[in-house]
């Protein structure tokens, strides 16, 4: 059987090697001891432990090799990890995705168990505070601004973004609706600012109370402070001995049929790559042109004659949750902000179910 590594088990990772493994021997490559559903995070912020999305990888269905591990170099045929293993492969699909500063956002190692200790911590802290920072104005900081002010209606949030508005990579209209709703709901919105002081914290989070002084001159004191600064693709594997598929941005060159400088054993997918639309969205588009292309390479089959990929998504395309009962969609047909479409599509359970669903996760012991 062909020998096919995956490297990420993240949502795009987990479902190629989960397709591939009717064709191969698959193992899938994460430092982590578990899944944890991303669009979650904010949830298990305000509410740790309420939805089921930090899943142990036992309770995903048999057929692919999971290696706890991190990748140090790839080569022309082989893996070798942080530890020294090496990992043989005839195919390898990169699907890393990207790193934040700190596990605030995304975890790099651990246990569902440690995991859900980090938020019930974080939750502890955000309930004793009064005064709450959130700087950064993306979609995940947005989201856990929605959280707190519906969950803790009490509290004095304040959120800053350093561009004109909140969401920049999407609409103008979208970034106004979720000004109004933070304003409507207590919140303080200052753009076209950012803090000078204090420095960036290494773990993205004070919680400890202190004072944050603006480009502008303004003061805000907090009692806690979240950091969402963004996200870098997860490449440095690469560097050693394919430094020419890494563009300036840190992002992996690919071609239209997801290959690493046209070699056909070699691929990559989702937001590690240097497709210009990132985020869920855009990433299923993809994984609808991908894996026919993948299963025929796995396969051993020709696939330059199957569709390639064209993006099809408007760079805006998402669906940005408001606490439990609110959020925004945005999609190329244009802007939507009914409390009742969010909810059903991802404001009640943080498309838990929908991954449960996916995978065949089996219930918790």
């Amino acid at each position: 059987m062909r020998r096919i590594v995956v490297l990420g088990a993240g949502i795009s990772g987990l479902r190629i090697a989960t397709e591939l493994s009717k064709y191969g021997q698959v193992s899938v490559v994460d430092p982590k001891q578990f899944f944890e559903v991303p669009m979650a995070m904010p949830r298990q912020l305000s509410r740790p432990g309420k939805l089921d999305s930090l899943i142990d990888y036992k309770r995903f269905p048999e057929g692919v090799t999971r290696i706890e591990g991190r990748a140090l170099e790839v080569r022309l045929t082989e893996v070798e990890l942080e530890d020294r293993r090496i990992l043989q492969f005839d195919m390898l699909v990169i699907a890393t995705g990207t790193n934040y500063r700190s596990n605030l956002v995304k975890p790099t190692s651990g246990s569902a168990s440690d995991r859900l200790a980090h938020y019930q911590g974080l939750n502890r802290a955000l309930v004793a505070a009064h005064t709450i920072l959130i700087v950064g104005g993306g979609p995940i900081a947005v989201e856990v601004a929605g959280e707190i002010l519906e969950e803790y209606p009490g509290k004095a949030l304040t959120i800053i973004e350093r561009q004109s508005r909140l969401l920049p990579t999407m609409s103008a209209k979208v970034g106004m609706w979720a000004h109004e709703f933070i304003q409507e709901r207590g919140g303080t919105v200052l753009c076209d600012d950012l803090i000078i002081q204090p420095k960036v914290p290494l773990t993205d989070v004070n919680m400890t109370p202190g004072t944050a002084v603006t480009r502008s001159g303004k003061e805000i004191k907090f009692d806690m402070a979240l950091w969402f600064l963004g996200a870098r693709p997860q490449v440095e594997y690469l560097k050693s001995h394919f430094p020419e598929a890494i563009n300036e941005g840190g992002e992996i060159k690919i071609d239209s049929w997801f290959r690493i400088g046209g070699r056909n054993n070699m691929f990559a997918v989702g937001d590690v790559t240097d497709l210009p639309h990132k985020g869920a969205i855009p990433v299923h588009a993809q994984m609808k042109t991908a894996l026919p292309i993948l299963k025929a390479a796995a396969r051993g089959l020709p696939f330059i004659h199957l569709p390639p990929l064209k993006p099809a998504h408007a760079p805006d395309s998402a669906l940005v949750s408001l606490g439990r009962n609110n959020g925004i969609l945005s999609t190329t047909l244009g802007q939507f902000k009914f409390p009742w479409l969010a909810k059903a599509l991802k404001s009640k359970a943080m498309l838990v179910p929908i991954i449960h669903k996916l995978f065949k996760v089996r219930p918790k012991a």
